[in-house]
């Protein structure tokens, strides 16, 4: 090729490039060979389609896989289907104020546990549809409900099985801890919130099964639970108790649910029941009830049997209405009739799913016309004597000696002794025990005798009513007068046994004996010291009595003529006798040779405080005597008094004797019975210079046998009129 021709061709491609390369940068022109968008957004459909299939094709394939998997013989557990929640209660913590037995025991009724504690669910899908629930409970003991016997802190507290028939028909199993809420056809409980329906959903069985319906709009669920109550001295025998639950439910399209439930106990007979492990099966109703024996395998003088309250007219029965204002938040009301009470509530609730929920409930019970019994959360446990006798007498406790028993059934009295494990009964409780007839009851100075218990016993029938105690602070007398209940209780029997307890304290708090005792056991002795436990000779103190009564009296005697102390004593009548003893005691003494005792009536009780080296409180308990002992009366006594206490707790202003005893380490006190019993004040147990124990100032054999027979006594005299029996 010629040079020149070369350099021509070179020089047009050259400026042909150069065009072409201006025209892209600057937007000049058109170029032929630029793609369409057009056409490059089908290509990328065309392979997005592409791929949609292939993964359907692969989807396919796995749910095939996975079909044959559950169809296989292999676990029947279904995959990503078991999971664990743990809830913590907070609600007994923080909302538990009165702590009293009867809010206690209404908390249980209502399915709350007192004080923190956590539930740990697992739960896991079985066979497809079939669902699997085990719950755990851990937390503080709640009167021997958590923890078992071995003391371990977590206890299996439910297993509930749910077969799914259909899309609309189930079959609910629970074996361990059934309550009636397990057979809502709609739980009315929202998450995280306490129950705000009528008590009978909260009813507490030891296993139950049943069949629930859900429809479009109609909802229907019926249960049959069974209990074991308390077993007989046979490890085979015990009672049982069938119960059967009703609920019904419509929605209307207005998002407003209405429900209507019922719950019916039936009669309840003496059984054979297998135990295995928790699980209560009965397998059989003998005819004959079984002989109870005692210690020695052999039969008590009268005859007795040990079984539950019958409930044969418990029942209860309720209507429920719910409005949904959305997904979370709700509005219901619901009125509840249980044997002669109407319960109605109010509650508005909203559970946002991401947001915290809040609830309120309003509610109130009414006594209707019909006797007053209340369904309780778990049947009472009685033992009886004489069952065919003509007269009926409950006793609330259990109490020493069998003399007091012998006594009412030699006059043809039914026999009913509480058996029941816990120390104080509920009003709800005595009113089971009380049913419908009843003529007499023998209580206990821890019950809540008022006008509801009085107006019970009067409409059953019942006429008498006998404390087992000196004391009756803890009964409404104008209301036993107001429903014709004569009261009675038990002085005179534990007069000496209460005043030699009141002695005891005082010597325990002067030597120092309890602290000595507890530094032994701590392996704390190395030997002998001039300055170890020294404390207060007794010998030529005074002691000082507020109240000279029987009590005040013989514990006077007993210091002056024990410790050969001086007396100086306050009360509104003079003790004549008392005084008459001293001064024998003390020309006795010195005709011995020895220095002789003397003894004062103080004109106040300021002048006992400020005198006394021992001061022991023997007064009745009234508005007067409340606090008698306080921060003022306090300061007045001596650095190094001692105080004692075995009358009435809340003559002492318990708080402030636990300031005074931090700030005073040698002024000492010695105490049976307490403000607020069975609680202590806080701070009181860690007191060195206190001796404490629990109430036992009349507790010997002879004194509480005494005291059970004299209550006998009293019930008695009254129901078969025998004038002047005590």
């Amino acid at each position: 090729m010629e040079p020149v021709t070369f350099v021509v061709d070179r020089t047009r491609d050259f400026k042909k490039s150069s065009e072409g390369f201006f025209k892209r940068v600057l937007g000049m022109g058109s170029d032929s060979r630029r793609r369409n968008p057009i056409i490059i957004l089908k290509r990328l459909q065309r392979e997005a389609f592409s791929d949609l299939m292939k993964l359907r094709d692969r989807q396919d394939k796995m749910e095939r896989v996975l079909s044959f998997y559950k169809s296989s013989k292999g676990s029947p557990f279904q995959e990503v289907s078991t999971h664990m929640k743990g809830i913590v209660d907070l609600v007994g913590a923080l909302l538990f104020v009165d702590n009293t037995q009867q809010a206690c025991d209404a908390l249980n009724k209502a399915g709350r546990r007192i004080g923190i504690n956590t539930r740990f669910i697992f739960e896991t899908a079985v066979r497809q549809k079939d669902a699997l629930i085990a719950e755990f409970v851990t937390g503080q003991n709640n009167f021997g409900y958590l923890g078992d016997v071995l003391g371990n802190p977590m206890v299996l507290d439910k297993v509930k099985y749910t077969s799914i028939v259909n899309d609309h028909l189930s079959v609910i199993s629970v074996p361990l801890g059934a309550r009636t809420t397990d057979f809502e056809v709609v739980p009315g409980v929202p998450k995280g919130l306490p129950p705000f329906g009528p008590s009978l959903f909260s009813e507490w069985r030891d296993c139950a099964g049943g069949l629930m319906f859900k429809g479009l709009k109609f909802g229907a669920s019926s249960a049959v639970l069974f209990s074991k109550l308390a077993p007989l001295t046979d490890s085979t025998a015990g009672r049982c108790s069938w119960s059967t639950f009703v609920q019904l439910t419509y929605q209307t399209y207005n998002e407003m649910r209405c429900a209507v439930s019922g719950l019916w106990q039936m009669p309840s007979r003496t059984g054979q029941v297998i135990q295995l492990g928790p699980l209560s099966i009965p397998v059989g109703f003998p005819k004959r009830k079984l002989p109870f024996l005692d210690a020695q395998g052999q039969p008590p003088p009268s005859s007795v049997t040990s079984r539950a309250i019958d409930h044969q007219s418990a029942s209860s029965q309720a209507l429920m209405v719910e409005l949904s204002f959305d997904e979370s938040a709700k509005l219901g009301a619901w009125i509840e009739l249980q044997s002669g009470l109407r319960h109605w509530g109010i509650s508005l609730s909203d559970t946002p799913e991401d947001e915290v929920g809040w609830g309120l409930l309003v509610s109130r019970m009414v006594e209707g016309q019909s006797r007053r019994r209340l369904l309780m959360a778990k049947p009472i446990s009685i033992e009886v004597w004489n069952p065919s006798g003509k007269y009926r007498v409950v006793s609330t406790k259990s109490m020493p000696g069998t003399r007091w028993i012998n006594l009412l059934t030699a006059q043809d009295c039914r026999v009913e002794i509480c058996t029941e494990t816990k120390t104080i009964l509920s009003v709800e409780d005595i009113l089971a025990l009380i049913g419908d007839r009843c003529d007499g009851v023998i209580g206990q100075l821890t019950e809540d005798w008022g006008e509801v218990l009085f107006s019970a016993l009067k409409r059953a029938g019942g006429t008498a009513f006998s404390n087992m105690a000196v004391g009756y602070n803890n009964v409404d007398v104008s209301a036993a007068n107001k429903y014709g209940v004569a009261v009675g209780n038990t002085p005179g029997v534990l007069t000496e046994t209460t005043a030699e307890l009141a002695a005891a304290l005082s010597l325990a708090a002067a030597r120092r004996i309890v602290e000595a005792d507890q530094f032994m056991r701590a392996g704390l002795y190395d030997g002998w010291l001039p300055h170890l436990f020294v404390g207060n000779l007794l010998k030529g103190q005074t002691v000082g009595v507020i109240g000279a009564g029987r009590i005040g009296s013989a514990y006077a005697r007993m210091m002056i003529e024990g410790f050969k102390m001086n007396l100086i004593y306050y009360d509104l009548y003079q003790a004549t006798r008392l005084e008459k003893f001293v001064t024998a005691y003390g020309q006795f003494l010195k005709a011995n040779g020895e220095q002789p005792v003397t003894w004062k009536r103080a004109a106040t009780m300021v002048d006992v405080l400020r005198e006394a080296d021992v001061i022991s409180l023997h007064p009745i308990l009234d508005k007067t005597t409340y606090h008698l002992i306080n921060k003022d009366s306090l300061a007045i006594m001596k650095k190094e008094a001692i105080l004692v206490n075995a009358s009435r707790g809340p003559v002492i202003d318990e708080a402030a004797l636990v300031e005074h005893l931090k700030a005073n380490p040698m002024f000492r006190v010695g105490l049976d019975v307490f403000e607020d019993e069975p609680f202590m004040k806080p701070g009181l147990a860690e007191q060195k210079n206190a001796v404490i124990v629990p109430h036992i100032a009349s507790a010997s054999k002879w004194t509480r046998e005494g005291m059970a027979t004299l209550a006998a006594l009293n019930v008695l005299g009254k129901i078969k009129r025998i004038p002047n029996l005590v």
